[in-house]
């Protein structure tokens, strides 16, 4: 059984222009051997996502664990680590 890896990407504004836009193309620019086992889903539901947490954006969130000051390498890390 291949094991799927779900990562949230956070759409909310805040997050969003301060990079989350760019984060939203990660889905057609995995590696090959990471795309068919990845779910990407926009949200604003991400634990820390808002400008009064004392966090820093962009989030994302890989099978449940939070990625602040997200970008494409540290997702693709975690995804890969998701899969071990």
């Amino acid at each position: 059984m291949t094991k799927e890896v779900i990562v949230k990407i956070c759409v909310g504004t805040y997050s969003y222009i301060m990079g989350g836009s760019d984060l939203i193309k990660l889905k057609d620019e995995l590696p090959e051997n990471l795309k068919g086992k990845v779910t990407f889903k926009g949200t604003t539901e991400i634990k820390g996502c808002d400008e009064n947490s004392g966090t820093k954006p962009p989030f994302a969130e890989v099978n449940g664990k939070v990625i602040e000051k997200a970008n494409k390498q540290k997702i693709i890390t975690a995804i890969e680590q998701a899969l071990k």
